[in-house]
């Protein structure tokens, strides 16, 4: 148990970094801002499309996939109808709030963790669906909000909001350069791999200073039913469809059934000041949720044995 959480835990100590670099002064606003650029709009689409290029799909199992993203998907539109129905809010709140309960941070944290646990040859489908989830939610987020909030029926703004997401243009960009079998010289692959390593702490320490700029809400009720939703609800619902509906084998259960209980992705706070939406419920929860998730995934990493 303590070994399991040490390796959470060192995760967070990078976003702890970049919280105390930005509230210390130590990095002033312009820094901050080229940081962040360069990390969730080259590093980041950089990583996953490297993570796609270098990938063997060959072995996925499509009830794997079918399992996370069916469930992601009930998850994402009973949030949906819970924000518009129960707490009142807009069409546009409401899909940012089911985004918020679907989308994880696969990638920045769930990655590193993953590979920590079962190692990078055993982590492949998990990959997969670190560098989909955005393919799958954001649009239809982008969808609900085009067609039920304040931006209905501009087909312009929908299609800005899908195609033109960084994270978007660099699994596309993997997937092509994966499938066009371009041969790529083993000097360059040499040269591009240290990207990811170089990524994920910058990412990591990007959140941090993120979190540390964001205004705390204290509207606690719809923040707590976020983070339960996304942190509990999501991962138990995918536990039952990966074990019982699709009968997945243990190593796919735990990866599916983990990859739910990730924390809330910084993408969700990226979404929510796109459109001025839960300004500061949504980047509250995304601290609520990391936080949670130090001790919940070390509860879910020791009932699967490792």
């Amino acid at each position: 148990m303590i070994n399991i959480f040490l390796k959470v835990l060192t995760i967070f100590i990078f976003i702890l970094a970049g919280y105390i670099l930005k509230r210390m002064r130590i990095i002033n606003e312009n820094v901050e801002k080229k940081i962040s650029f360069l990390s969730f709009n080259l590093l980041l689409p950089a990583t996953v499309a490297l993570n796609i290029i270098f990938s063997d799909f060959s072995i996925i199992d499509i009830h794997f996939l079918s399992t996370f993203f069916i469930s992601g998907i009930i998850i994402l539109i009973s949030s949906f109808l819970i924000g518009k129905y129960i707490f009142g809010l807009n069409g546009n709140d409401s899909s940012v709030f089911g985004f918020s309960a679907s989308y994880g941070n696969l990638v920045s944290i769930g990655i590193p963790i993953i590979f920590a646990v079962i190692g990078p040859e055993n982590s492949i489908p998990f990959i997969l669906l670190a560098v989909s989830q955005g393919i799958i939610f954001i649009p239809l987020t982008e969808f609900l909000i085009h067609q039920l909030g304040d931006n209905r029926g501009n087909l312009t703004n929908l299609f800005k909001g899908v195609f033109f997401n960084s994270l978007i243009i660099g699994s596309f960009l993997g997937f092509i350069l994966h499938y066009s079998n371009v041969p790529i010289h083993p000097y360059l692959k040499t040269f591009l791999i240290p990207i990811t390593v170089f990524a994920l702490p910058s990412i990591l320490m990007s959140i941090g200073m993120t979190i540390a700029g964001i205004k705390i809400s204290y509207d606690l009720q719809k923040i707590y039913i976020l983070t339960i939703i996304k942190n509990i609800i999501f991962p138990l619902i995918t536990f039952i469809n990966a074990k019982y509906l699709f009968h997945l084998n243990p190593n796919l259960t735990f990866m599916a059934t983990f990859a739910a209980a990730l924390p809330s992705g910084i993408q969700t706070y990226y979404m929510s000041y796109r459109y001025n939406s839960l300004m500061t419920i949504i980047p509250t929860n995304v601290i609520l949720s990391t936080l949670f998730s130090v001790v919940s995934l070390s509860i879910l990493l020791m009932l699967f044995g490792y």
